[in-house]
Order: structure tokens, then C-alpha cells, then sequence
């Protein structure tokens, strides 16, 4: 919703908002953060720090991204607000949610089905009950030495990343699973690492549907290296200083 509202801001304008907008704490991200926060002894620190870590990715972006600093006006009429007609909030609601599942459809089936047998098939397609014979263990141990030097020691916590692009809400989800509901085993480094990367890393396969959609294949990968290339800065970073 956040990329499509951009349309009514100048095209050039409107590049660099869709650009910016999935560094943006949304409400997907909010159980990530509960969770992890409330492990960590004073974790509501960690909450402020997200947000303005979020706050000055954006803003620093704007300045590189942003080649014309000239203010546009928004010169709008305001209607007089009255009461809405629940008929027409109920013709706006589903012509909303049609548009949007007419262009994301197709991106959520797919990746869904593609999480179930990565999660529950090992490498001869093949159902398992063990997660350890899964192809998303084998992925997940093969992406694993890219991780490492930002804190990501363990498999599970990979396999959270790659489950999180479906739904960052998955997140919280697969590592309750995969952890057994003991997430006190991680580090707090590695917690720190892990949330700020899943915080400012590729987002969710409908944004990325719509960003596609919105400003073409070539600007939306261009896009998503920059997110992969700041999210591992950052969490290197925190790891760094924390550790």
C-alpha cells in the first residue's frame, strides 16, 4: 500500500519514495523486533536504536538518490468530511484488495509452494519429517559462511532469513519451530546481527512484486543489491560493536 500511494508524486520523485520505503519499520516487522527485544536485557533500547538506524538509512539515501532538492506543493481540495457510506468503504475495500492480490497473486503462490517443499522435501523431492535432511538445510548450510562474519553462526537462523522473504512475519514463526521456543541459546550479538539484518534486507515477496511492477525489473534489483549491501554493512557493524 505505502509503494502504490506514491502515485500521486511526479515520477522522479516517486523513485526515490518506493526506493526508501522498505527500509521502514512496518507492522510485519514489529513481531521480529518483539521477539528478539524481549530476550535481551534492556532490549527496549534496541527498539529506539532500529527505528533511528531506519530513520537515517532513509534520510541518507534521500541526499545520494534525491537529484532535485526543489520542494514540489501538494495543492489538494480538501473535501468536508463527513461520515463515511459503509456501501462505499465496502466497493473501496474489495476493489483495493483485488488490485493488489491481482498483482502479488501469482508471486505468493509461488513462493509459498516453493517454502513448503524446501521446508518438508529433501534433495530427491522427496516428503521428510526431519529438517536436518530438508533442501533449505542444505541451502541454508551453503549460504551459511557468507553470514558468519556478521554473527550468524547457526543454520536456523538462515533458514528464518530465506522463509522471512514470503512474510517477515514468518520470521518469528520458523524460529520458534526451528528453536524449540529457546531462543536464549543465540547470542546476543548474533540476536542484535540477526535483527537488523532482517530488518533492512530484501523485503517481502509482494513488495517486491510491486516494486516490479511500480518502477520496472532493472531499478527493482538494483534496488534490492543496495538493501542486501546496507543490511549486511549494518548488521557487521552492530556485530562488531557488540561483540
Amino acid at each position: 500500500p505505502a509503494i502504490t500511494s506514491s502515485r500521486i508524486v511526479d515520477d522522479n520523485k516517486r523513485i526515490s519514495i518506493i526506493r526508501v520505503i522498505p527500509y521502514m519499520i512496518c507492522s510485519a516487522k514489529l513481531p521480529v523486533i518483539m521477539c528478539i527485544v524481549s530476550i535481551i536485557d534492556n532490549g527496549e533500547w534496541l527498539v529506539i536504536i532500529c527505528y533511528f538506524l531506519s530513520i537515517l538509512i532513509v534520510y541518507t539515501l534521500l541526499i545520494f538518490v534525491e537529484k532535485n532538492n526543489s520542494v514540489d506543493l501538494l495543492i489538494c481540495e480538501m473535501p468536508i468530511y463527513m461520515w463515511p457510506d459503509m456501501r462505499s468503504v465496502w466497493q473501496q475495500s474489495i476493489s483495493k484488495t483485488i488490485d493488489f492480490l491481482s498483482k502479488t497473486f501469482y508471486f505468493l503462490v509461488v513462493s509459498y509452494i516453493i517454502i513448503y517443499f524446501g521446508m518438508n522435501c529433501n534433495a530427491s523431492l522427496q516428503y521428510t519429517s526431519e529438517s536436518s535432511e530438508s533442501m533449505l538445510y542444505v541451502i541454508a548450510n551453503y549460504l551459511l559462511p557468507i553470514f558468519e562474519p556478521i554473527g550468524i553462526h547457526d543454520y536456523r537462523l538462515v533458514i528464518a532469513i530465506i522463509c522471512g522473504l514470503v512474510a517477515k512475519e514468518n520470521i518469528v514463526a520458523v524460529l520458534m519451530i526451528l528453536f524449540g521456543g529457546n531462543l536464549s541459546v543465540i547470542p546476543v550479538s548474533s540476536l542484535c546481527s540477526f535483527l537488523i539484518f532482517t530488518l533492512f534486507y530484501i523485503p517481502c515477496i509482494p513488495s517486491i512484486a510491486i516494486m516490479y511492477k511500480e518502477i520496472g525489473l532493472r531499478k527493482t534489483m538494483i534496488n534490492l543489491l543496495i538493501q542486501l549491501v546496507i543490511a549486511y554493512s549494518c548488521s557487521a557493524l552492530a556485530y562488531r560493536i557488540i561483540y
